[in-house]
């Protein structure tokens, strides 16, 4: 239960996005009624307090994206991402084009959601609308409000397909997937059953069909687990730190930028022991805020 409930409290106090999960939260507590049940709950509820002060403050500047912006990032990094990953992608992209590669994809996804919806029971197609649903608004959401993930040129290098505003939609595309080969490899078993009730051995069909499905997702996990970006030089976030601390030193009222990020921190925040009895003190703006729209300010912290 501890476990549970600091990892709700990280996951909202870290990304204020995460409120989205707020619908999944609620069919949770539906499902365990107990308070003994609810230490996520808590957790996220605690973070979301967490996030209050800084929303209320936050001078961030808020532009939407465009619709048509956020459903291109929606089919190219979450649709085609899902279907080929990064590189496998890259290469159907130069085969097929950018639209063409997004057709098929789309068309695979369809065929799967569309034929467990079509076959299966109610449990089953009610998961897949749910999880294709959600998925398309943990997408289009976040890719409306960060309007830069979706502007032209911006994408690549330093959003890649699969990145953190993609993950949880591809990975519910996933889900879709082994749930409807699941809900499949069932029907088959029990029909079997059915014809042949001594018969209590699996098939090899249906081995193959389980082998298949793993071995599908195994190709595209394994071809993305290594990749490179405009990060990935980037020194560690503890060399970052110490960095802007060398350059606070003599200086503990100032404002400085954390190297390699939109981040400004006092250098009290970074060196307390320098800022002892400095208390109430004012810590200056830095003058080149207004310079870089879109990055994470955080002054008096």
């Amino acid at each position: 239960m501890a476990v549970a409930a600091l990892i709700g409290m990280a996951t909202m106090s870290s990304q204020i996005l995460a409120a989205l999960y707020a619908p999944l939260v609620a069919a949770r507590m539906i499902a365990l009624p107990r308070a003994r049940e609810q230490a996520a709950t808590f957790g996220l509820l605690a973070g979301g307090a967490l996030q209050l002060p800084g929303i209320l403050s936050s001078q961030e500047p808020y532009h939407l994206s465009h619709p048509e912006r956020a459903w291109s990032f929606y089919l190219q990094h979450v649709i085609l991402a899902a279907v080929a990953g990064r590189h496998l992608a890259e290469v159907l992209q130069d085969r097929a084009g950018d639209l063409g590669a997004v057709v098929i994809a789309a068309c695979a996804v369809a065929l799967v959601a569309g034929w467990a919806i079509i076959g299966d029971g109610p449990r089953v197609r009610a998961f897949i609308v749910t999880a294709m649903g959600f998925g398309l608004l943990l997408t289009l959401f976040p890719a409306m409000v960060r309007s830069k993930v979706t502007i032209p040129g911006q994408l690549s290098p330093l959003w890649v397909p699969g990145d953190r505003y993609t993950a949880a939609p591809i990975l519910l595309i996933y889900a879709v997937v082994v749930v409807a080969a699941d809900a499949s490899l069932r029907r088959a078993a029990a029909r079997s059953r059915e014809a042949r009730p001594r018969a209590a051995r699996p098939r090899p069909a249906r081995f193959l069909a389980a082998w298949v499905l793993v071995l599908a997702l195994g190709a595209v996990w394994a071809s993305d687990v290594r990749y490179v970006d405009s990060r990935s030089s980037y020194p560690s976030w503890s060399r970052a730190v110490s960095s802007a601390k060398s350059r606070c030193q003599g200086h503990p009222r100032a404002t400085v930028q954390v190297p390699h990020t939109g981040a400004y921190l006092p250098c009290s925040a970074l060196n307390p022991g320098a800022a002892a009895g400095r208390a109430g003190a004012g810590i200056p703006q830095c003058p080149c805020v207004g310079n870089l729209p879109g990055a994470v300010y955080l002054h008096n912290a």
